[in-house]
């Protein structure tokens, strides 16, 4: 039997401490939380998460700083399966974390640091070794000279690149011309491609680059140019307890349904379906699920 296919990752790992509250937060206000978590977050880390809740393996490049947080970000991915050889503790007085207070309708006031941690540069990271073996690598533009340099080598090897992107930055134009699927949001397709329709909008991006891109669209679910295909997915309704990292998932679940060979419409619904189930439970890796589950909820038969 063939191995799992690989999805590796670079990107940030940070902390997500969650409380519900029955209201917006108040300004000299003591406000009571009610249910509480603490969970591993970041973009590439939630998304590595979800590849490997498909059944894919998973790979991730990071660094977090020597205290408990640290530790505790570690363990977590472990725990979730992913490869941890190229995740650092280094020498530093704070790893990032966010704390987000959750309403009733799912949306969250957040805080967040980026603590101390300084990103791995191309030095640091054994590029050949990190991607040996990768059916794709996830960028998500947070380190972007490490990153281009690993897309570029991942280029060279066949690998699958895939750029999670949510804002304009340092190395995005790099990235966008070396990737083969693009994963925007709604406010980076609008930035990049301001004018015209959604349609319009996914031909420009393509013209830099991608192959296949796909923007998702919050509550109206996600659009996607595949080659010349166009499929437009409709979100799936399910009782929301929090919206975080949602989009996280959705490009994690996208991703391994593309490596998994899933045709362009199956891999929409799975995405949009692993995204839809997360939003069930506090923080974006509580309420992952496997491939069977997903299938389950699809009405799809059994594997």
């Amino acid at each position: 039997m063939p191995p799992l296919p690989l999805v590796v990752g670079i990107g940030r790992a940070t902390i997500d401490l969650l409380g519900t509250v029955p209201h917006g937060l108040k300004l000299d206000a003591r406000t009571e939380l009610h249910q509480v978590s603490m969970q591993g977050g970041g973009a590439t880390a939630n998304a590595l998460c979800a590849a490997r809740a498909l059944g894919c393996r998973a790979r991730l490049a990071a660094r977090v700083a020597d205290d408990d947080f640290g530790r505790y970000v570690v363990r977590g991915l472990r725990e979730s399966g992913v490869d941890c050889e190229f995740v650092s503790i280094v020498s530093a007085q704070l790893t990032p974390f966010a704390f987000s207070a959750v309403d009733r309708t799912g949306r969250a006031t957040s805080c967040f640091t980026g603590g101390d941690v300084v990103a791995p540069t191309t030095s640091d990271l054994a590029l050949p070794r990190l991607l040996d073996g990768a059916a794709a690598l996830l960028v998500d533009g947070s380190n972007p000279e490490t990153q281009v340099a690993a897309a570029e080598l991942a280029r060279s090897l066949g690998i699958k690149i895939v750029l999670d992107a949510n804002a304009l930055g340092e190395g995005t134009g790099e990235l966008l011309a070396l990737c083969d699927v693009l994963v925007a949001s709604e406010r980076f397709a609008a930035e990049v491609a301001p004018r015209g329709e959604l349609e319009h909008a996914l031909v420009e991006l393509a013209r830099l680059g991608p192959d296949t891109v796909v923007v998702t669209l919050g509550a109206a679910g996600a659009i996607g140019l595949f080659g010349d295909r166009l499929v437009k997915q409709e979100a799936y309704a399910v009782d929301i307890v929090d919206l975080t990292g949602a989009g996280d998932v959705f490009t994690g679940a996208l991703t391994a349904a593309l490596v998994m060979d899933e045709p362009p419409e199956r891999a929409m619904q799975l995405a949009a379906a692993a995204a839809a189930r997360s939003l069930e439970r506090l923080g974006a890796r509580a309420g992952l699920v496997g491939l069977d589950e997903l299938r389950r909820f699809l009405g799809w038969p059994a594997a």
